[in-house]
């Protein structure tokens, strides 16, 4: 996981270079000290944290490091087969946001617009077992085919962050973006063989296209 380990070290030095700036702020008195810093975790991506910075009364950036552990759907016996997140995938994603009205002038809340850009390394795989009889013997095939990808997407967006007084904060926002999947083979088994793979074939032909964005954190603000 050399990828995920990177993202945590960038993370962790974006974390450390806003220490002082909120120190600063820390040293004023609570009526003047506005809360400007945010963690937080996506619901929708349970393994995921996030670190956002307000600057002045409306604008902030956003940065999220995420986790998906290996999953699968599907079986290897029955006709479609299995396809799996062969293993765990990290990614990171951007946020750029503007706060329209922003009445709640002490920290970053309120009606938000914005955009957003993420990348996703996975690694996706078809497995399938089958047999074949003939008139003197049954042979058995087991076949795994392994596809490695990498997913981005970008887009607008637009959401509500509201803070209660103790600083915990929930934050929704719903977009819209262009991803793509690259390297991903052309995997084509003619109609009607018994390889086919018909979850993995829908998956390849999904290359690329406009696809929805939803997200609904909680967190604490500071």
């Amino acid at each position: 996981m050399k990828l995920s380990f990177k993202i945590a070290l960038l993370f962790s030095a974006c974390l450390l270079l806003t220490g002082t700036a909120w120190a600063q702020e820390k040293e004023k008195p609570a009526t003047e000290r506005k809360r400007l810093n945010a963690i937080k975790t996506n619901l929708f991506s349970p393994f995921s944290i996030g670190y956002e910075r307000g600057f002045g009364d409306h604008f902030s950036l956003s940065a999220f490091f995420s986790y998906l552990p290996k999953l699968s759907v599907g079986d290897t016996e029955n006709e479609v087969g299995k396809l799996s997140l062969e293993k765990p995938a990290a990614g990171y994603a951007f946020e750029a946001r503007y706060y329209v009205f922003n009445k709640y002038k002490q920290h970053i809340s309120d009606f938000y617009m914005g955009g957003y850009h993420l990348y996703r390394l996975e690694e996706f795989s078809g497995h399938k077992i089958f047999s074949t009889t003939s008139s003197t013997e049954t042979t058995t095939f087991d076949i795994l085919l392994k596809i490695p990808s990498k997913l981005t997407a970008t887009g607008i967006m637009i959401g509500w962050q509201r803070t209660p007084k103790k600083g915990f904060l929930v934050d929704f926002n719903m977009g819209l973006g262009y991803y793509k999947f690259a390297n991903i083979p052309d995997f084509d088994v003619p109609e009607g063989s018994s390889l086919r793979f018909e979850k993995l074939e829908k998956f390849t032909k999904i290359s690329s296209g406009i696809g929805p964005r939803l997200s609904f954190s909680l967190g604490y603000m500071f």
